[in-house]
């Protein structure tokens, strides 16, 4: 008669081993995700920024050079945003997403460019209580 001796601890150990790396392959995939997935609000600041590179005569002098520093040219503006449609200024800068320009002075008010506040899609984008992007002064 032969008989058969189970060693437990070795399949014990081999299915904590298994449930192990169970846990770390689930937490890796978990990090990745988290690291990699860019959230709405980077996709905004990075539209942002493109934009504001755009407008920069510093960054680009060929560009829709609209200021230097902190200075902006009213004339350039204005020209700019009243001769100019929306979607051609949107293909320009590259941008996917729909956008307002708004101007604020120091004291956080609205400063009107043309005679409207702000520029760009105005029917969803509320840039004050009660004003809309594009909104007539």
């Amino acid at each position: 008669m032969v008989k058969k001796i189970m060693n437990t601890k070795s399949q014990t150990w081999s299915l904590d081993l298994m449930l192990g790396v169970a846990i770390f392959l689930a937490l890796a995939v978990i990090f990745v995700f988290l690291l990699f997935t860019q959230t709405d609000e980077f996709l905004l600041r990075e539209d942002a920024d493109k934009i504001y590179s755009q407008f920069d005569l510093r960054t680009n002098p060929d560009g829709l050079g609209l200021f230097e520093g902190g200075s902006i040219s009213r004339e350039a503006l204005e020209k700019l945003f009243i001769e100019t449609q929306y979607d051609q200024i949107r293909n320009e800068l590259g941008i996917t997403g729909e956008f307002c320009i708004v101007l604020v002075d120091n004291t956080d008010g609205l400063i009107k460019i043309g005679d409207k506040y702000g520029f760009g899609s105005g029917e969803d984008i509320e840039i004050s209580e009660g004003i809309f992007c594009g909104d007539a002064v």
